[in-house]
């Protein structure tokens, strides 16, 4: 175990810890379906419901990893092949089958429904937040060489991510007096960009392998008592949403993480655990968005289950067919390699 805990550590156990925040969020959706069918909710399931601060994580994690990899070899072009190829024909895959079950089979609509919900457009237009993360990770995807550009041309990473994070603001206010229809309908998405920012600005300590120190401590520590105050004296609604979503989304997700390296780092003192703990994170962490995506489309395909047993099966389905679609997209993504 390391006395000196590192931002480097993120690199170390990123895998792992993609791992960890698939579980919090499946716990989160176990609560969140027994919210839905009126189950009472006791101790254990109302710490289930932190699971959904598992995003935040995801997304800090995914800011921070894009900047290492983008630091290495920063040509764009490279760049947005290997995302679309990572992410976009494991989405098809499983998405298109599903929207046509649930459109046109489940629903009677025409295949034009299908398009309007694959492509997310019903996300904007009518709030179907089904598969919403996966239509954020793309936009993220595609505005990062921006955000890279902005943060890293000034002096301080910090002052770059600022001009971002006050420009993201300006139009948090800006799509809100326009349609207040449209952010609420796209505001579990939207009000998580900043946490991929930070990640991003963060990503420079992961690469200089930074220590993780008292300062690091104190601006959460100074952060968390500001969205507290914040939240207290605010009266207006668009604020306090801000101030929930994304300032206490930074936080609380920052909070999370750090959670978890000291974990992870203290697992090397439980050498017979250590590896075996490790390898199912990893194994979780490598199939992350498969096990998401099927996850959540047997989660309303069968009436989002509460019951511990039918939950579970529907956990243990969901990682068995990541498996083979995992490889169906690795193999997709060596050839797009072989071909350049």
């Amino acid at each position: 175990m390391r006395k000196n805990i590192s931002w480097n550590l993120v690199s170390k156990y990123r895998t792992e810890l993609m791992g960890c925040s698939i579980l919090g969020i499946i716990l989160f959706h176990w609560y969140e379906n027994c919210m839905i069918h009126g189950k009472s909710i006791n101790f254990i399931l109302h710490l289930f419901s932190l699971g959904n601060r598992f995003v935040e994580v995801f997304l800090i994690l995914s800011g921070m990893g894009l900047y290492y990899s983008f630091k290495k070899q920063e040509n764009i072009k490279t760049f947005y092949l290997r995302r679309i190829t990572k992410l976009l024909p494991t989405y098809l895959i499983l998405g298109i089958p599903y929207w046509i079950y649930f459109d046109c089979f489940l629903n009677k609509m025409n295949i034009g429904q299908v398009f309007i919900d694959i492509s997310f457009i019903s996300f904007i237009t009518e709030g179907n937040r089904r598969f919403w993360f996966i239509g954020l990770i793309l936009g993220l995807y595609l505005f990062f060489p921006i955000f890279y550009k902005i943060i890293y041309k000034n002096v301080n990473e910090w002052i770059g991510g600022g001009e971002i994070l006050i420009l993201y603001f300006l139009t948090t206010i800006l799509i809100w007096k326009s349609s207040p229809t449209v952010y609420a309908n796209i505001e579990v998405a939207w009000g998580r960009i900043p946490c991929f920012i930070v990640g991003i600005v963060l990503g420079k300590s992961i690469f200089e392998k930074k220590r993780i120190g008292l300062k690091t401590f104190l601006g959460i520590g100074i952060g968390l008592l500001g969205v507290f105050w914040g939240l207290k004296i605010s009266e207006h609604v668009l604020i306090t949403n801000i101030i929930n979503r994304s300032l206490f989304g930074i936080v609380l997700g920052l909070i999370f993480l750090l959670i978890l390296i000291i974990m992870m780092n203290a697992l090397e003192c439980f050498l017979i655990y250590e590896k075996f703990i490790r390898k199912i994170l990893a194994f979780l962490g490598n199939i992350t968005m498969e096990v998401y995506i099927l996850h959540v489309a047997f989660r309303s395909i069968f009436d989002y289950p509460a019951e511990v047993g039918k939950y579970m099966i529907l956990i243990g389905a969901s990682i068995l067919i990541a498996i083979p679609v995992n490889r169906i997209g690795k193999y997709i993504v060596n050839i797009n390699r072989l071909r350049r």
